[in-house]
């Protein structure tokens, strides 16, 4: 699977999820585009987007776009927070399709 880590997603989290393709946004030179645009660019060449910003799914109507958008919840964005999560991303990861939204 390719995945592609929002901006407000620490790049070094790639490491974590070795089994995929992930990019981080500032590589794939997504960096600074606003989350539909962001989806629309990204559907193309990913299929699941990896975000920590809760609010996407509630500005974007994800199931018209041929990616997934998997978020994270946590208390912050750094890399201790979003290393816990790291098995429910995995599985995650395994079951999340196309215009869906999977909250952990």
């Amino acid at each position: 699977m390719i995945v592609l880590l929002d901006e407000c997603v620490p790049a070094k989290l790639r490491h974590l999820i070795p089994e995929h393709t992930v990019l981080s946004a500032c590589f794939a030179k997504l960096s600074a585009v606003r989350n539909g645009q962001l989806l629309a660019l990204a559907e193309k060449e990913y299929q699941v987007l990896l975000t920590v910003d809760g609010n996407m799914s509630n500005q974007n109507k994800i199931s018209k776009f041929k990616i997934g958008v998997f978020v994270i919840q946590a208390k912050n964005n750094s890399m201790e927070q979003l290393a816990l999560k790291t098995d429910a991303i995995k599985e995650a990861l395994k079951r999340i399709k196309p215009g869906q939204v999977i909250v952990v």
